[in-house]
């Protein structure tokens, strides 16, 4: 195997293991969210950012039903509606959205009270200056 798959592999494995660990250190949920929405916007690469967001995804989907992310769900939901409003890639899309579901599941009240943002960004505001993210 060449080296370039494995360490696709290796990265995204080790996004998983970062969202395992947010959730395993669930009293550190609000620092560690913070730490990965911040890596995402400084982050100029979107293979990079796609990691983060599988990070998250990985943590929301780990926590589940436990609601151990209650206290900060609020922070997550704004910070995923602002990454929704600046996505340029599908794959980003995707993520984002895959996301914002696992946040809808297990905390409906939270995306009950910004659902209109998020339907907005969605259905046109943040996507109108990209026609190519539905070409794929």
């Amino acid at each position: 195997r060449s080296l370039s798959p494995m360490l696709s592999e290796l990265r995204q494995e080790a996004a998983v293991c970062l969202g395992l660990l947010c959730t395993a250190l669930s009293y550190e949920a609000e620092r560690i969210f913070k730490w990965m929405f911040v890596k995402f916007s400084s982050s100029t690469r979107d293979e990079v950012r796609l990691l983060y967001l599988v990070a998250a995804y990985r943590a929301l989907e780990a926590a589940g039903e436990r609601k151990a992310f209650s206290p900060v769900m609020q922070l997550v939901m704004s910070s995923l509606q602002s990454i929704l409003e600046n996505l340029d890639t599908p794959e980003l899309l995707c993520q984002s959205v895959r996301c914002i579901l696992q946040v809808a599941r297990c905390y409906p009240h939270v995306f009950s009270t910004n659902f209109r943002v998020s339907a907005e960004s969605f259905s046109g505001n943040g996507l109108q200056g990209h026609p190519n993210l539905f070409e794929h």
